[in-house]
């Protein structure tokens, strides 16, 4: 697995080349507080967007274990991350930065069920 450094120098390497180079960054990155998954990066400005993810683990969180010992507490854990983390974006993000989908910054919302 590379690390944190090693991501930051590939857009370097790919710079001025074609959109198509940028799928060289998918994989796996460390850094100091969780792993960042690159699992599909965007082939064109207007193809599906890329996908990532980002894993912290439970003790690097801190969260208290009531939190999420049962699978209904992890679940309205999760969703009450994921709903912070879009209200995080929506104050951020200022629509795309591109053209087609390049620049758009969202996240995969729960829907209803879980209330």
């Amino acid at each position: 697995m590379a690390d944190s450094q090693e991501l930051c120098r590939l857009p370097k390497n790919i710079d001025g080349k074609g959109y198509k180079e940028y799928k060289s960054i998918r994989g796996e990155y460390r850094f100091p507080k969780g792993t960042l998954y690159i699992d599909h990066v965007q082939g064109d400005p207007f193809a599906a967007p890329s996908c990532l993810r980002y894993r912290v683990e439970a003790e690097k969180a801190q969260f208290p274990e009531q939190l999420y010992r049962t699978r209904v507490r992890r679940v309205a854990l999760q969703d009450f991350l994921t709903r912070q983390f879009a209200q995080s974006l929506e104050a951020v993000v200022q629509g795309n930065r591109g053209s087609g989908k390049s620049g758009l910054i969202e996240i995969d919302q729960c829907g209803q069920e879980i209330l």
